[in-house]
């Protein structure tokens, strides 16, 4: 689609990242959006982002619409240089297509010795607790803390039951969402995305009035600070997305063998932890990603075939790519 080799490997090789780790809405599949996206002129990946105003500490950057993974990657490396002289960096942008998987971003940070978290705030999707109408995006909110033996402790969730990218997949393939996830134009209870579809809901099911507040912390954070704006101004679409990451260095609190050392006492103490009656497992966050990426990297990735020939191949027929013969 005419972006240069470089930032195209770092993109696709983040979106199979998302896909190994086995967040499909976020995975392989993005490529679709994101080539139609250049094609309409939405997205410029010829364009370099714009540091606008800055500080020993901090960075107001325009992301300038350039390739979303590549310019999250560049702002989030420059909030670890900002930490790595200051003991921490804090990095807001605005002008960006869809991040995808916010988890790829912050995880640029512990091989440094540091915490990567990460905000981020986009279109209207998602209705307040006891709403009928979008109010906020799903909002995006990430971490993620080194360990020593253990795995990177790897939050990332959407402040809503789930999120978009979920819902798209669901309506793509003709399928029903659980129940509690989503409701109709009128605000009331629904599984069908492709009728009279609503809303999102927010996270917290009977205490949505805690996901309510998370969306709006990111809204104020992702959104507000950077300057791209809340969700629901009604020129969102236009607008992209807004997003603050955070990067804080260890050792500027804690030794960092003590540090790991700790936050390995406390996986194996969750982890270990007595089980509820008919519970098996107790997992901490992150887990299921990692043990995901281990086991696709082994067996390899299954997609649906029409997952495959919606995103893929359609795509690859529209920027003249011979699918079949790479194939081979």
């Amino acid at each position: 689609a005419g972006v240069n080799p470089d930032d195209a490997k770092l993109t696709s090789e983040l979106l199979v990242k998302s896909t190994l780790a086995g967040h499909h809405g976020h995975g392989i599949g993005m490529v679709r959006g994101i080539v139609n996206s250049i094609k309409k002129g939405e997205t410029k990946p010829e364009n370099e982002i714009i540091i606008l105003k800055e500080s020993p500490t901090t960075a107001l950057v325009d992301a300038n619409w350039s390739l979303a993974h590549v310019a999250s990657t560049k702002c989030m490396n420059i909030a670890i240089e900002k930490a790595e002289k200051n003991n921490v960096g804090v990095v807001s942008y605005f002008n960006t297509p869809p991040t995808g998987r916010i988890s790829d971003f912050v995880l640029l940070a512990p091989p440094h010795d540091m915490i990567g978290m990460m905000w981020v705030d986009g279109y209207a999707g998602v209705v307040p607790f006891g709403g009928a109408d979008p109010i906020f995006n799903s909002s995006p909110i990430a971490v993620a803390i080194p360990n020593g033996e253990e795995d990177i402790f790897l939050m990332d969730f959407a402040s809503s039951i789930c999120s978009g990218g979920k819902v798209g997949l669901a309506r793509e393939e003709g399928k029903l969402m659980p129940e509690g996830y989503i409701v109709d134009k009128d605000g009331n209870p629904t599984r069908d995305p492709s009728k009279n579809y609503g809303g999102i809901l927010p996270l917290g099911g009977p205490a949505g009035y805690k996901g309510t507040a998370l969306a709006m912390w990111v809204d104020m954070l992702g959104g507000i600070l950077s300057g791209r704006g809340p969700a629901h101004f009604s020129d969102a679409p236009t607008r992209g997305s807004g997003v603050t990451m955070i990067v804080l260095k260890i050792d500027a609190f804690r030794p960092i063998e003590e540090f790991k050392a700790e936050g390995d006492t406390l996986m194996r103490a969750t982890r270990d932890s007595r089980k509820a009656p008919g519970v098996k497992r107790i997992m901490v966050p992150g887990e299921i990603e990692w043990e995901n990426e281990r086991k696709q990297l082994m067996d390899g990735i299954k997609l649906s075939k029409k997952y495959w020939d919606n995103r893929i191949v359609v795509t690859a027929g529209e920027v003249g790519v011979n699918l079949e013969k790479l194939l081979e």
